[in-house]
């Protein structure tokens, strides 16, 4: 958060009783500057004036300009731009007086300094003096107070708790002090923590800000030239490694972090990466939405919707667009227990996805070379699959982004009621299905130790975005640790989970198993629950299952897998059976947390 500007696409959705209405900006501050009367010599051309002249030729601070207009003389334009800035003045936390250097970001209603410490304690023996960062928060409702006190909290549970090797590497902000005064009347609160290296993560993949992906073709994210990126630079091992770097970072992390909060906010733009000369760093920041994870699951029906709608779970958009009733009456109990227990789960395994395939220089990796191991020729054919289906659904999840910002609160809606959600989580199906294929086939002997390590990264991913999946942080991390053959850096013992190309158990019933010596295996003609991931399918859906049916057939065979009939008779469950939309469905309304206001009203 020390590094980020604005979050333009961080959203805030907050259940109401009354008609949706979009959160209000706060009003920028007036530029004031102090004009030339008309006719003066030189009016034409003359520069403007800041607000500090207005306060010498006395017109009150926050007054009309043209109510007082003054003459301006060069001498004093000339002495005004000859005089020194004058420097912040330090701001004081429980004692600590720290110098502001400069200032890193601003959001709607905070601000981050890069500061330094007057007198601060001795450094160990060989230790330089570490780099602190200042965060001003101004909130200007209740929630959002205690939003910004429990970021506190937070950051210092979590110096407590990390394991020492953990903490020692400041994956995370590491706490110093923070307080809340009040100042004419308005609470602020100020958290001190150290200031971390690195770039944004999104930034560093794509070499594009937030307001440029808003905008950006879906072609020319995924293909067109993005000169000052890293997207399609790696080869297969080299991008397994970033992402398995990432993964054991960060997965003990976020399992000490469950106990306390869910971050609510994981996203690309929210984690930095720093290059070091012989190694990767990552670190996880900006913990302003964080809820604590012991109340939300109580909580979650009338409490903000928030984060980054690229990394929405399904069921997040449910909530979004119907109500919490949708979810609390959904007969699939798995989207509502996805929504109150594993939003951090599904946003890591979207990040995973999406740093493996952008970074990964694809296909033309294997053009040119031609095999014999008929084995390893099938693997390939079901890696490039999951990454059709990858591309696909991040496709749609870029495309809600996108249209959020362009089309407001109304407009998302509408369109997501409109039969959409059908079609997201369709595409998730899939994709969980094509990510689980790569670690169901055996491993081909060639290439064994990228192949099993893209088969286990990949096959972590499924699980962490799976609604039906109760895998945990800790399993994560023990498979981390045996794929990397480095010791676990935890202090609670866990059930070692031994990797193997047996199905996922964490997905039963969705998936059969593949037997060793088919990688073409044929439908089962046992009945599954075809729509374990579909929102709405009515009768009339028929085709587009049809559609769906037949896209999967496009694919390589060993990327189709038992269980998928090609059928339109599904089981019904529609809003009408279970959520109506009526008075009696809490609606949803919608805001952005940088204070920009949106483009329509809900």
């Amino acid at each position: 958060q020390q590094q980020q500007q604005q979050q333009p696409s961080r959203t805030y959705a907050r259940p109401s009783t009354a008609s949706p209405v979009s959160a209000a900006s706060p009003v920028a501050p007036r530029a004031l500057w102090t004009q030339p009367a008309a006719g003066a010599a030189g009016a034409a051309g003359a520069p403007a004036v800041p607000a500090v002249l207005s306060r010498a030729n006395s017109i009150p601070v926050g007054s009309p300009v043209s109510a007082a207009p003054k003459r301006v003389s060069q001498v004093m334009l000339q002495s005004i731009a000859a005089s020194p800035k004058r420097a912040d003045p330090p701001v004081t936390i429980n004692g600590r007086v720290f110098e502001r250097v400069k200032e890193l970001g601003s959001g709607s209603f905070g601000v981050v300094w890069e500061v330094v410490e007057q007198k601060p304690k001795e450094p160990e023996d060989g230790k330089a003096v570490p780099k602190l960062a200042l965060k001003k928060s101004t909130p200007n409702k209740k929630e959002l107070l205690e939003a910004c006190l429990l970021e506190a909290e937070v950051l210092q549970q979590l110096a407590r708790e990390l394991p020492s090797e953990v903490a020692k590497r400041n994956f995370v902000p590491r706490y110093v002090t923070h307080c809340a005064l009040s100042v004419n009347g308005n609470t602020q609160v100020l958290l001190a923590m150290s200031k971390l290296d690195g770039v944004p993560l999104d930034q560093w993949l794509y070499g594009i800000n937030e307001h440029e992906l808003k905008v950006i073709s879906m072609p020319d994210l995924l293909d067109g030239p993005l000169p000052k990126g890293q997207r399609s630079t790696r080869s297969l091992e080299s991008a397994s490694h970033i992402v398995a770097v990432l993964m054991k970072q960060m997965t003990p992390v976020f399992g000490t972090l469950q106990k306390i909060a869910f971050h609510r906010d994981i996203s690309a733009h929210n984690f930095l990466i720093d290059e070091c000369a012989d190694a990767l760093k990552f670190a996880v920041l900006d913990f302003g939405l964080a809820v604590r994870s012991g109340g939300w699951k109580h909580e979650w029906k009338g409490r903000n919707i928030a984060g980054d709608p690229r990394y929405f779970a399904p069921s997040a958009w449910m909530q979004l667009t119907h109500g919490y009733r949708y979810l609390e009456n959904n007969p699939k109990v798995y989207w509502q227990q996805q929504y109150a227990g594993r939003l951090d789960h599904y946003a890591f395994g979207i990040l995973i996805c999406e740093v493996f395939f952008a970074l990964w220089k694809g296909p033309e990796e294997f053009e040119g070379n031609f095999l014999d191991d008929q084995m390893l020729v099938a693997w390939r054919k079901t890696l490039v699959a999951a990454r059709a289906a990858w591309r696909k659904y991040w496709t749609t999840c870029v495309g809600l982004f996108q249209r959020f910002h362009s089309a407001g609160a109304a407009g998302i809606r509408h369109y997501l009621a409109g039969g959409h959600l059908d079609k997201l989580g369709e595409q998730l199906h899939m994709l969980v299905r094509h990510l689980v294929a790569v670690s169901e086939l055996p491993q081909p002997e060639g290439e064994g130790s990228v192949c099993k390590k893209v088969a286990m990264l990949l096959k972590a991913a499924g699980d962490l975005v799976c609604p039906k999946s109760t895998f945990k942080w800790q399993e994560l991390q023990v498979c981390l640790a045996e794929l990397m053959d480095e010791p676990l850096v935890r202090k609670a013992h866990s059930r070692r989970r031994r990797l193997s190309t047996a199905p996922a158990s964490t997905i039963k019933n969705a998936v059969d198993s593949i037997p060793e010596d088919d990688v073409s295996p044929s439908v089962s003609d046992e009945s599954l629950e075809d729509d374990f991931f579909c929102v709405k399918v009515s009768s009339n859906k028929s085709d587009d299952a049809d559609k769906a049916a037949r896209s999967v057939e496009l694919l390589p065979d060993a990327a189709r897998l038992p269980g998928w009939k090609k059928s339109g008779h599904r089981r019904v469950w529609t809003l009408d059976t279970s959520a109506t939309l009526t008075k009696d469905v809490v609606p949803v309304g919608i805001g952005f947390s940088n204070g920009e206001h949106s483009a329509e009203q809900a």
